[in-house]
């Protein structure tokens, strides 16, 4: 300007990738980039290639991670999400991941065995157990508009809740995986509720500011497709960089681990289909159990007359008829002829 009273906008020209968003500075500008990329222009990927181990071993230690200052650049309030997460537990109690802005506005999703959703002051009690040990894919959505919640396991849908109080959750807060929001403010584990701490692996935890569709939800991701579907609130890449204590950085994820059907787990020429974390055998006729390894009694449903006794075979059974019957199921009298 004629008087030096104009700043340049350096952002002219400048096109941050993946939709990141340009801040003008004096004679410089910064490209704050969207969930999972980094970079000058925002064109660096982040690696999701990931999991997380919470150990929470040490009495004086607090263990967590924390991604800061979500979407603090947004101008509108959330009024939907959706949060969806790999989780692997045993351990019926802890807090999976919780986000609180500076008005106290959140939401958070905790206790696997029996799964709470917490949208600013009101909670969810679901029922839902995922604390066997096993990896289980859980995502819940929420939107103020019908002011409800839904909740899915593994690609199924659980439930459905209506009348979840909440208009909108303010942006710019602060989310912690692993343990409860004040932990940040805290340095020494006895300090922390029990129960609060989660143990166990997390993995690929996204948030978007909507409502996925339900059929994107319903079709669990596999593998080699995963890595493409990014949070734009939240991406997995972004959580590595906020680990605090015991938190264990597990690679390969189990996503690039061995084919759990390559020691042939399944018997009697059942089928081995690989998942994620495990395996699934699809028994043949006559056999079931986690290993296809239990013949099934067919004497259960069956019984042989005149007192013959039943001889369990696979996928049939046979009756041993006592003196003077015979038939398959013994129910004929041998008649002597005088």
């Amino acid at each position: 300007g004629r008087t030096c009273d104009v700043d340049i906008d350096e952002c002219t020209g400048v096109s941050c990738g993946q939709g990141g968003t340009c801040i003008d500075k004096l004679n410089d500008f910064t490209c704050i980039c969207a969930p999972g990329y980094t970079g000058q222009l925002c064109t660096q990927k982040l690696s999701s290639k990931f999991d997380l181990r919470f150990l929470q071993g040490e009495p004086d230690t607090i263990s967590y991670a924390v991604v800061r200052d979500i979407a603090d650049h947004r101008l509108t309030p959330l009024t939907q999400l959706t949060l969806q997460a790999w989780i692997r537990s045993n351990k019926p109690q802890g807090m999976i991941a919780v986000y609180k802005a500076a008005d106290g506005t959140g939401f958070g999703v905790k206790n696997p065995g029996d799964i709470e959703i917490q949208i600013n002051s009101h909670t969810v009690q679901t029922g839902l157990d995922i604390s066997d040990g096993q990896w289980h894919q859980v995502t819940a959505t929420w939107t103020s508009q019908t002011q409800g919640v839904t909740l899915y396991r593994d690609g199924q849908l659980v439930a459905t809740y209506s009348n979840v109080p909440g208009s909108s959750i303010t942006t710019g807060g602060n989310m912690v995986i692993g343990q409860r929001h004040e932990s940040l403010k805290m340095r020494r584990k006895r300090a922390i509720q029990t129960g609060v701490a989660f143990e166990g692996d997390i993995s690929r935890l996204h948030i978007w500011d909507t409502v996925l569709p339900t059929d994107v939800i319903t079709k669990v991701i596999d593998c080699q497709s995963e890595d493409s579907r990014i949070g734009n609130l939240v991406a997995w890449a972004d959580v590595i960089t906020g680990i605090e204590g015991q938190v264990e950085i597990v690679q390969p994820t189990q996503c690039d681990s061995v084919n759990e059907c390559s020691s042939s787990p399944c018997l009697n020429g059942a089928t081995c289909e690989n998942k994620i974390g495990g395996y699934q055998c699809h028994c043949p006729g006559g056999y079931t159990g986690t290993r296809c390894d239990v013949n099934i009694d067919d004497c259960v449903d069956n019984s042989c007359s005149n007192g013959g006794s039943c001889v369990d075979g696979i996928e049939t059974y046979t009756c041993v008829c006592p003196s003077g019957f015979t038939g398959r199921f013994c129910q004929e009298e041998i008649v002597k002829c005088e």
